[in-house]
């Protein structure tokens, strides 16, 4: 081969990988915008959750082992929303009340959320729980929370939030 062929097979080789890589920078490399409508959607199913479930409809686990055997629960048609106000706002018999709806509300984040999902429950302006997970996105949805407990006894109503990040 003469050197006319050498410079020849250079530029071919110089024309296909100009004309790869920017191939591969056009499609490969495409720029990911994540939507705030999953959050959004996983926020009202949340909350879906913990406002209109019977909590004998959904027995979560802290449920099962912890408050059905100490007597915390003795209000089977309670939301779990209104079995967090009830331990966390009532007199009741045992003296870590607080410290049970705050499990209770862990357990019920970790379940619902799993693990791709950071939360934390406000209720009357105190954190009740929170799940930690690394934060992108912040949504937050204020509500009022209460549970009727009988015909004549009612806890609240309360404010609340929940906060919810990705």
């Amino acid at each position: 081969m003469n050197r006319r062929g050498y410079f020849f097979l250079i530029d071919a080789v110089i024309a296909s990988v100009i004309l790869f890589v920017g191939l591969f920078a056009l499609f490969g490399g495409g720029v990911r915008t994540e939507s705030t409508v999953q959050p959004l959607a996983t926020i009202e199913d949340l909350l879906g959750t913990l406002a209109s479930q019977p909590i004998s409809s959904n027995l979560d686990p802290y449920y099962t082992s912890t408050l059905l055997p100490k007597g915390l629960a003795p209000f089977p048609e309670l939301t779990p929303l209104e079995q967090i106000v009830y331990l966390n706002y009532t007199v009741c018999s045992d003296a870590y009340c607080d410290e049970h709806a705050a499990n209770y509300t862990k357990s019920l984040l970790l379940t619902t959320l799993g693990s791709d999902y950071g939360a934390q429950i406000s209720i009357n302006g105190s954190v009740i729980a929170r799940q930690e997970h690394p934060q992108r996105y912040l949504i937050v949805r204020g509500f009022v929370v209460y549970a009727k407990l009988n015909e004549t006894v009612m806890i609240g109503p309360l404010p609340a939030e929940v906060q919810l990040w990705s």
